[in-house]
């Protein structure tokens, strides 16, 4: 009845048939269990999908950073942590696995009456739910860099989305923050990228670009200065290093197994054993990390967005599609092995099928 099509409710919207004691009765029952003061789920609707839970959380969230970026099919889902704007910050709140943060929209927008400039609504798993544009998303993300999983993911990011940006009015956007810094990130990514810039936007980033070196990522004394907009930021970012880190300067095919190292390299086992023990849990990591193939087709398939991102971090893409490309069937869901494709670049291809014998 009112219980099980109520599923995430709030203490002033719960149905008739849950108030009062009976709330009470059917939280002593097991059939409603307490999110947070206020905040109640029906045991019928688990797992929570995280966003319901975000969005009855909140007075008023617009989905944004990481979160939105999932929302618009660009991040995987197995990440912990939730988020969304709402007019001023609010106290987060945990639930399972998960952990919700609402932060204040930007003051700049509050400050102009544009706190809804660049949101759109997007549908999920039947429910309505407003989140900020794919353009205004990755602005955002640099801005907040601890929201969506660090600046380098981030840069990762926009590279393997560019092609289905709006650059004019990302542009438009980040000259409304009126943060130089932002400015400067956004001019450095379309020159990396080598994205089509018209001649009036980029023109509206130049008037707007620091006019002295500002410091993003970095601290004062590190980092590479990109003299061209003014902003210090690491040295991979300056250099994208990432691309060649590992790579067989000789490897003829990129895509075939010969390009990957028979194990995880020695510099970074400390961190993949973990991993190794997670993913590949029925056999001892210390055997799982000496067939690296193995270990990064099962990481990529099961991997957390922190674990994402550090194999994007320490891996170059080259090495991921080597993964992808040799994957035994059984390896990837359907889901991880679209989203991969999709986040390198790649066209997805038939998910590899186990062949049984006649």
């Amino acid at each position: 009845m009112g219980v099980a099509s109520s599923q995430v409710f709030t203490t002033h919207q719960a149905p008739s048939s849950l108030r009062g004691s009976a709330l009470r009765y059917a939280r002593n029952r097991g059939k409603v269990i307490q999110v947070k003061r206020g905040l109640y789920l029906t045991t019928s609707s688990l797992p929570a999908d995280p966003f319901a839970l975000l969005q009855r959380g909140f007075p008023s969230p617009v989905i944004s950073h990481r979160s939105a970026l999932e929302l618009h099919g660009h991040a995987p889902s197995h990440h912990s942590i939730h988020t969304a704007f709402t007019l001023s910050d609010q106290r987060p709140f945990k639930f399972k696995e998960y952990t919700f943060v609402a932060v204040a929209v930007p003051k700049a927008l509050r400050d102009k009456n544009l706190t809804d400039t660049e949101t759109v609504r997007v549908t999920h798993k039947g429910r309505q739910f407003t989140t900020t544009s794919l353009e205004r998303t990755f602005v955002d993300c640099l801005a907040r860099p601890d929201l969506s999983g660090g600046l380098e993911a981030v840069w990762r990011g926009f590279g393997s989305v560019a092609a289905s940006l709006d650059i004019t009015r990302l542009c438009h956007y980040v000259v409304l923050l009126e943060n130089k810094t932002l400015v400067a990130l956004v001019g450095l990514l379309l020159n990396q990228f080598s994205v089509h810039v018209s001649t009036k936007a980029l023109e509206l980033l130049r008037r707007h670009a620091p006019m002295s070196p500002h410091y993003a990522g970095v601290a004062r004394g590190e980092g590479t200065l990109i003299k061209d907009w003014n902003v210090v930021v690491p040295r991979r970012l300056a250099k994208r290093s990432w691309e060649k880190m590992y790579i067989k300067t000789k490897a003829r095919n990129p895509l075939k197994e010969a390009c990957l190292p028979k194990a995880v390299p020695a510099q970074l086992r400390a961190y993949a054993k973990p991993l190794a023990q997670r993913y590949i849990w029925w056999e001892p990591a210390e055997k799982t990390i000496q067939n690296f193939p193995r270990f990064l087709s099962h990481a990529m398939n099961l991997a957390t967005w922190e674990d994402q991102t550090w194999l994007e971090t320490h891996f170059p893409a080259s090495f991921l599609r080597a993964a992808l490309s040799i994957a035994p069937a059984g390896t990837f869901t359907p889901r991880s092995w679209n989203y991969w494709h999709v986040r390198l670049g790649m066209r997805p291809s038939p998910l590899p099928q186990k062949q049984i014998p006649t």
